[in-house]
């Protein structure tokens, strides 16, 4: 189930990015649309440096972030609530 992270700032920010690291970038933009498509959830495809090699991150951040957590957190189960934002 776990494969993301929080970035949260109180009163600030908070955005959420996936993991994606077996992924093509094709297959990246692949999701990105389809959550859009789909789902209405905006978000981009980030491929930052780890270790000297490129892998492919979802970022969801403050266009996205709110129809995201809508669908996602009833599944949630509660040793993962910590990567809720404290907010709701």
């Amino acid at each position: 189930m776990d494969d993301g992270k929080l970035d949260y700032r109180p009163k600030d920010h908070y955005a959420f990015s996936l993991t994606i690291n077996n992924f093509l970038l094709k297959e990246a933009k692949i999701l990105s649309d389809m959550l859009l498509k789909n789902f209405g959830i905006i978000s981009s495809i980030q491929n930052p440096l780890c270790r000297g090699k490129r892998y492919p991150m979802l970022y969801i951040g403050k266009n996205g972030r709110d129809k995201f957590l809508k669908i996602v957190k009833p599944y949630i189960i509660d040793c993962f609530s910590h990567k809720l934002p404290p907010i709701l």
